[in-house]
């Protein structure tokens, strides 16, 4: 296919028998599309591509891709090996064979069957639309969730739907905008398998001024796992990164608390059976410490952290009869 950009080609029956698709202008960041129906042949391995030869060519599909047979992305035995721009596959397609990203960038902004997609290095596999099968990012391979800046697409964040497992050998990069709707890219999916070295990168396209209580959801699941996670720079010392992402897949902005280090007083307070030990809120920061002995031995050296009183300045303790003499201290 070639244009003056922004054609449309509408092929009624493409039957592609282990054929090529190519978007290969050349030397342009041209858009076009293809309309129609697709059939890929079962038994063979059909071929689409954009080139990104002094450019970056987009192809889009908005045929709907049915047939048994796999489809492929570029490759190095494929028009030279220079098929590395975007194709984005739009339509709603239920192809049965499976899919690989050889080489460029595949966009699934519609919906894709059960077809199960490898991207292998080089590859990058994006989009804000939904897949059935399985997706495994080979190591060198890349998922990006979302649109980026390429050739004439302008990068947009945007939630990837995977209604199955996903394999990251690879590497997960995403953008956040505060600003935008929504904040951040998103994989949604089934479950994600974090391999070693694996790594994470976010991107910030939108406003800087970042406060505390941003909260950027990447995953829709706890993930784990990651060698490096990279995130963007922060607009002063006042605030930080959390990373909460094998808590409830996702990265927040916090302020930085100054705290008191003057020693100051516990309050207790007793409802029921419940003990509450309080401080001043400066004081958050401090760690609440308890040891328990028996009646007679008063006090000794077992001090123990009492888990997440860093984090707050009240405590309630059930209180246990059967202790003998019960110890508390703040420490910094």
């Amino acid at each position: 296919m070639k244009g003056t950009n922004g054609q449309v080609m509408t092929v009624n029956n493409l039957i592609i028998n282990g054929g090529l698709v190519d978007y290969a202008n050349g030397g342009d960041s041209f858009v076009e599309t293809l309309g129609g129906n697709i059939t890929l042949q079962g038994g063979e391995t059909s071929y689409l591509g954009a080139l990104s030869s002094g450019g970056s060519e987009t192809l889009f599909v908005t045929a709907p891709i049915g047939g048994s047979g796999n489809l492929q992305l570029g490759g190095t035995t494929v028009n030279n090996g220079q098929d590395t721009g975007v194709v984005v596959l739009a339509g709603t397609n239920t192809y049965a064979g499976p899919t690989t990203v050889a080489t460029g960038t595949l966009l699934v902004n519609g919906q894709n069957g059960g077809s199960a997609i490898t991207i292998s290095t080089n590859g990058t596999l994006g989009g804000s639309g939904s897949i059935a099968g399985p997706v495994n990012v080979q190591l060198g391979g890349r998922l990006a969730p979302g649109t980026p800046s390429r050739g004439a697409l302008v990068a947009a964040t945007g939630a990837l739907t995977i209604n199955n497992t996903v394999t990251l050998s690879g590497s997960a990069v995403m953008k956040m905008n505060r600003t935008g709707t929504p904040n951040c890219d998103e994989l949604v999916a089934s479950g994600v398998a974090v391999n070693p070295g694996a790594t994470l990168t976010v991107s910030n396209i939108g406003s800087t001024n970042l406060v505390p209580g941003d909260t950027f959801t990447l995953f829709s699941a706890p993930v784990s796992g990651f060698a490096s996670v990279s995130l963007p720079p922060l607009p002063g010392t006042n605030v930080y990164w959390t990373n909460n992402l094998a808590v409830n897949g996702s990265i927040a902005v916090a302020a930085v608390v100054t705290v008191n280090p003057n020693s100051t007083n516990i309050i207790a307070t007793v409802s029921g059976g419940t003990l509450t030990l309080s401080w001043p809120q400066d004081h958050t920061g401090w760690t609440l410490q308890v040891q328990t002995n028996s009646l007679g031995s008063g006090l000794g050296t077992n001090w123990v952290d009492v888990a997440g009183s860093a984090a707050t300045n009240a405590v309630s303790i059930t209180i246990s009869p059967a202790n003998g003499s019960v110890f508390y201290r703040l420490k910094l």
